[in-house]
């Protein structure tokens, strides 16, 4: 008797190896067959993760970059967090916290969300984290039932909230709620990546097959770094009155009740935070209200105006949204609050935290950007801006001159020779009803000058195409800026000034000043060009059809 005999008297390995007989049997007649299936089902995974990215709604930088990813990526690691909607997104900065206080924060906001989609974002978070304090922000306390309505029947507003919950129960809970103002809505649209296929096969566009990119609107720990100066902005609130009306209705009152109860489970503390200066006292007076009623801490910045230095002339991005200087000063103000108020370890000498670590370089060439811009800016007379223009780096920007009219009629000897001191040759100082034009970049310098006719530098720097023309008095002709076939002269006569800054690929400043005139005239600007970036920089949120 052989081994193999032997082993088949074994109880239960004949039929062990009849299996294994059986097996190899299907696996020989069938084996095309299975080959075929598994390929067809690799194939159709990734035919999935293709539509799913092709399908996916075009966001915003600021909705596509929300920090609630590192809620789940860094879990039980946050010392604070902040709930609300664009204003907690863009108005602080958890960067600066880490870097001057040693306090790891992030934001998990969403942009225009209402208060029941907050809530449903800060159980999430709670679902993760552990943080010792939780900033509410009081934007969202303001909202009409009506408001409320039209978000849960808003699909791409529920998508922004609900696509980065994991927790299905919160998910479910929302979904729920949603379904009873609107019906049609389809749950496996929120539990897959798939959503809007069927209506958006029809409308792809090339949008859909670009990854976007935008240089100007940076995230980091679920914050927004703007870095563009809004102008004219009043001060709303210091031209609002107590007396007005400011309601805070039940139902809100009791989505923060229902929140400080979750905080005070978690071992948590809840502060009510405005962050944002487009208020008005008596909302103030509601929320303090409020805030006595509940005993909770509440934190304005509209009552630290002096204190944080803010300037509406420079710090912020619109009404509403603070730019990167901006939202320093309000961290600075959140900072100075947190360690009055609770104790931290200093998160800044530990490894766990090498993500804010990560950042520094780049948050520094940011801040470097706007304080470059904001220097400008508040460079009034010619004088001044030309001083600043000499510290300018010119490594990293590129400055375009070009003059219209008799711009040297009322040029001085001292501001002639601060253009020469940016490292241009021609003494303009009395050359009246000459055209001239200048492209200042590194070590090169492009310049021409002609008393009786225009001038124009045509050349091209990276990718940038451009063409610089001057009509001075005697040519008749007008100047212009044109830079990858888009005109920038802002149309004012005298010296016109277009800097270009290559790092960030965007507009550092335009201006220009009326030296046919007037002695060292303020600076003046063009709004319609001011306005160039903000248009360019927000990705479409919604489908669009190809035209």
């Amino acid at each position: 008797m052989n081994y193999l005999q032997k082993l088949t008297k074994r109880k239960y390995m004949k039929y062990i190896l009849y299996t294994i007989y059986f097996i190899y049997f299907l696996y020989r007649k069938y084996m095309k067959t299975i080959i075929k299936s598994i390929s067809f089902i690799i194939i159709l995974c990734f035919m999935v993760l293709g539509v799913r990215n092709i399908l996916a709604v075009p966001k915003s930088a600021i909705n596509e970059k929300t920090g609630i990813h590192d809620i789940h990526k860094y879990p039980n690691s946050y010392d604070v967090c902040f709930i609300g909607r664009s204003t907690v997104i863009s108005n602080i900065s958890c960067q600066e916290l880490y870097e001057q206080y040693g306090i790891a924060g992030v934001t998990a906001g969403v942009s225009g969300q209402i208060f029941p989609m907050s809530l449903y974002t800060f159980e999430e978070v709670m679902n993760y984290q552990s943080p010792k304090v939780v900033f509410l922000d009081t934007r969202i306390l303001f909202e009409s039932a009506k408001s409320e309505m039209k978000s849960y029947q808003d699909e791409a507003a529920l998508h922004f909230t609900l696509d980065d919950i994991k927790t299905l129960s919160i998910k479910r809970k929302a979904l729920e709620k949603a379904k009873l103002y609107n019906e049609e809505i389809d749950e496996w649209d929120y539990y897959s990546k798939l959503y809007y296929s069927h209506d958006n096969w029809k409308n792809i566009s090339q949008k859909n097959f670009l990854k976007y990119d935008d240089k100007l609107t940076t995230n980091m720990h679920g914050n927004t770094l703007y870095l563009d100066v809004a102008n004219n902005i009043q001060n709303t609130y210091a031209t609002s009155r107590r007396e007005e009306t400011a309601v805070i209705t039940r139902q809100t009152q009791k989505y923060v009740s229902d929140m400080l109860k979750i905080c005070e489970e978690s071992g948590s503390d809840l502060v009510l935070l405005t962050g944002y200066v487009h208020s008005t006292k008596a909302q103030h007076h509601a929320v303090t209200e409020l805030a006595h009623r509940l005993n909770l801490k509440f934190l304005d910045i509209n009552q630290f105006l002096i204190k944080t230095n803010f300037d509406y002339n420079m710090d912020l991005y619109d009404a509403v949204h603070f730019n990167l200087s901006g939202a320093i000063k309000m961290t600075h103000l959140i900072g100075d609050f947190l360690t009055k108020n609770y104790k931290f370890s200093d998160k800044r000498n530990e490894d766990a935290y090498s993500r804010y670590e990560n950042y520094r370089v780049e948050f520094d060439r940011h801040k470097k950007y706007l304080s470059s811009k904001q220097k400008l800016l508040s460079s009034v007379s010619f004088y001044d801006y030309l001083q600043t223009l000499k510290n300018l780096n010119t490594e990293e920007n590129i400055i375009f001159i070009t003059i219209y009219g008799d711009a040297m009629n009322k040029l001085t000897l001292k501001e002639a020779q601060l253009l020469q001191d940016l490292g241009l040759r021609a003494n303009l100082y009395g050359k009246k009803d000459g055209s001239y034009a200048a492209v200042i970049y590194k070590d090169n310098i492009q310049e021409k000058f002609n008393f009786l006719n225009a001038v124009k530098i045509e050349d091209e720097i990276g990718k940038l195409e451009f063409e610089i023309s001057s009509g001075g008095t005697k040519s008749g002709e007008r100047s212009s800026i044109l830079i990858n076939e888009k005109e920038y002269f802002s149309g004012g006569k005298g010296f016109n000034f277009f800097i270009y800054n290559t790092e960030f690929e965007q507009i550092l400043n335009t201006c220009y000043f009326d030296t046919t005139s007037t002695v060292n005239p303020s600076q003046s600007r063009n709004k319609s060009l001011l306005t160039i970036n903000k248009q360019e920089e927000t990705a479409p949120n919604v489908w669009e059809s190809v035209e």
